[in-house]
């Protein structure tokens, strides 16, 4: 309703967070079921459908795009990545600022334009997905200085993090786990780097990994990757794979200094 998505670092709602979320519209068919005729542009007919345009266009941000079906991409990834952002700010705080959260919202009652990310259909949006991955048991959370990378790079500088962490909600300590990081896109998986480390018993072990390209690496093709934080069990078990969206820009033929 007010202000911006980075304002979870500050722990809104604490010590225990009674509502949190963004609104996302569902999928193209069911757009066009409630909506009838009067699907496109949003007018007052999307408003009487649930449709909250200064949350949407104002606090959001989000850009209405070129039709109804770049423009629910456009909603359900930033419900998505709000979600994200919102879930790891709180899962950090765990026992320290923070004693539980309540995510609003999980399903739709009715068909509706909400805050749901299962809609009235049982349709998953793409906060669902967000949601379920957040919410793993055991989860590597980075912190990205930025989103954006240069095709060509100076050195691993260019790939940092501000901040890594490993949560581990079970009832067991989790002994010589390792997690790894990769990048994911049109060249394929590259590593940059892994680490091993033990977390107490619903506890939070703070991270510090070293990350760099392969020498192999000297340049990517533009495009959308996937900076993906993997953790093992010590005897090689899958415990969770976590997701961040990174895009890679050519900005030109300049020598970097």
């Amino acid at each position: 309703y007010r202000g911006e998505a980075r304002d979870f670092e500050m722990i809104p709602g604490a010590p225990v967070v009674s509502e949190f979320g963004a609104q996302g519209l569902l999928a193209p068919d069911e757009m066009r079921e409630l909506l009838g005729a009067n699907q496109w542009p949003p007018n007052a007919h999307w408003v009487d459908n649930g449709f909250e345009p200064r949350s949407t266009f104002i606090v959001a941000g989000v850009s209405r795009g070129k039709d109804l079906e770049e423009f629910i991409i456009n909603s359900q990834a930033y419900q998505a990545r709000l979600i994200q952002f919102a879930i790891e700010q709180y899962r950090r705080m765990k026992y320290v600022k923070l004693g539980g959260f309540f995510h609003f919202m999980f399903m739709d009652g009715w068909l509706t334009i909400g805050w749901s990310v299962l809609s009235y259909h049982r349709t998953p949006k793409a906060g669902y997905a967000a949601l379920q991955r957040a919410l793993q048991p055991v989860l590597a959370m980075v912190e990205l200085p930025s989103t954006r990378l240069a095709s060509k790079f100076r050195s691993s500088m260019d790939l940092w993090l501000t901040g890594a962490w490993l949560v581990n909600d079970t009832r067991d300590a989790i002994n010589g786990c390792r997690i790894s990081f990769d990048l994911r896109g049109t060249m394929g998986n590259i590593p940059l780097g892994e680490l091993t480390t033990d977390v107490p018993a619903d506890g939070i072990q703070k991270l510090a990994p070293r990350l760099s390209f392969p020498s192999t690496v000297t340049a990517l093709a533009p495009g959308s990757y996937k900076f993906v934080a993997s953790v093992h069990s010590s005897s090689g078990t899958l415990l969770s794979e976590n997701v961040y969206e990174m895009t890679v820009a050519d900005i030109g033929d300049f020598t970097l200094e």
